[in-house]
């Protein structure tokens, strides 16, 4: 009977999500295989947006697991069938996003975010919704919208009990208020996510979660605690079978590495790391579009002659983080400190501009600092010893 058939979907539907959860996505791909043949059976259209939304996330999270590699390169055509489904939810909306967001494609992604948005989603999603678009809006270093945006995700997040979308929150609030300078506020809020992490017992995000702490510490000074998280990071990604999200993180964590050694004056250290690094770009990525202007970054310490191609990326990709660094690496520090002043980082600003400029920035983000972090960023962090080199 239609109505048997119909539970029997939502069941192997429900049943799907959990084994998302669980990370067995070849398990979820069957169960919402199973749902889409019924719904289809049935001509029943909200049904069948379901099963096919269902699937496209089921290739989202794919990336999670090498043996769902394939299921990564099918999430674009899936998430557009499901938003295009005549029943298709605000959270088709949503992943649709995501995916163009992995591509580069920042316009479509917002566009896709917003619209969820307008739909009044449930609470779930909205949390969903409001992470990835802080996410976005971080990417396109627009750092003080996403970090409002986001700081409202994480109260929705809080209210619905969405953990997904509550993960996302804190890595990219962390990521906007580093690049903001902020780095109490990072470290507080990606110490957050650890502690969840190791509660629920999640080890696909722990990677990157340590390599941007890595960064915070390197920021206020404490260089051993910095190098100890990236080397961690490594061996973590190393260490779970997590497709090409693991490469992913192992990308990031081996230039964490290499940034560290870069502290030290290890510049053969670092140069080697970078090498190791450079393979991970050849295959699919998500968000490879960005790793690859922090891959350049990196690499302009080592071999100058390579910023004049990071300021050709970062001027494609729109990236005003990346081309103040670009221009910094170049020398060209007036326009660069113009460029770096409109992402209103005072981060960027004391890295690149002029040296009184620089010093004024430097000032602020000190006094913003909490007391027990002040004295080893104006003494050990990295923004002071490179405007001592400077001076």
């Amino acid at each position: 009977r239609a109505g048997d058939r119909r539970a029997l979907a939502r069941i192997r539907l429900r049943r799907g999500q959990l084994r998302e959860e669980l990370a067995d996505y070849a398990g979820a791909q069957e169960d919402h295989t199973a749902a889409l043949e019924i719904a289809r059976e049935l001509g029943d259209d909200g049904l069948e947006a379901q099963a096919l939304e269902r699937l496209g996330w089921t290739a989202y999270y794919g990336r999670d697991s090498a043996a769902a590699s394939d299921l990564a390169t099918r999430a674009t055509e899936l998430a557009e069938s499901a938003a295009a489904a005549p029943g298709a939810l605000p959270s088709a909306l949503v992943l649709v996003g995501r995916i163009r967001h992995w591509a580069g494609d920042i316009d479509g992604a917002a566009e896709a975010y917003k619209e969820a948005l307008s739909r009044e989603p449930d609470g779930a999603t909205t949390a969903s919704a409001l992470s990835c678009l802080g996410a976005l809006l971080e990417h396109g270093d627009r750092f003080t919208e996403a970090r409002q945006t986001l700081d409202q995700a994480s109260a929705q997040a809080a209210r619905t009990g969405a953990f997904r979308p509550l993960l996302r929150t804190l890595f990219f609030a962390g990521l906007a208020r580093g690049n903001l300078g902020d780095f109490g506020g990072a470290l507080r809020a990606l110490e957050r996510k650890r502690r969840l992490l190791e509660e629920y017992e999640v080890h696909f995000y722990r990677a990157r979660t340590d390599t941007l702490l890595s960064w915070m510490w390197r920021e206020v000074g404490d260089g051993a605690r910095a190098r100890d998280l990236a080397e961690q990071a490594v061996i973590e990604a190393r260490a779970v079978q997590a497709g090409s999200l693991q490469v992913e993180q192992e990308l990031h964590g081996l230039l964490g590495v290499a940034e560290c050694a870069l502290l030290r004056g290890d510049e053969a250290g670092a140069a080697d790391l970078v090498a190791e690094a450079a393979p991970l770009l050849s295959g699919w990525l998500p968000f490879r579009w960005r790793a690859e202007l922090r891959y350049f970054d990196v690499r302009c310490h080592l071999f100058p002659t390579d910023a004049e191609q990071l300021l050709d990326l970062a001027r494609q990709r729109r990236s005003r983080k990346y081309e103040a660094l670009a221009l910094g690496h170049l020398d060209r520090r007036e326009e660069a400190a113009a460029v770096a002043a409109s992402t209103g980082s005072d981060l960027l600003v004391a890295d690149v501009a002029p040296p009184a400029q620089a010093r004024a920035a430097f000032a602020r983000l000190a006094a913003a600092l909490p007391v027990e972090l002040r004295e080893s960023f104006a003494t050990t962090g990295r923004l002071a010893g490179l405007l001592a080199a400077r001076a």
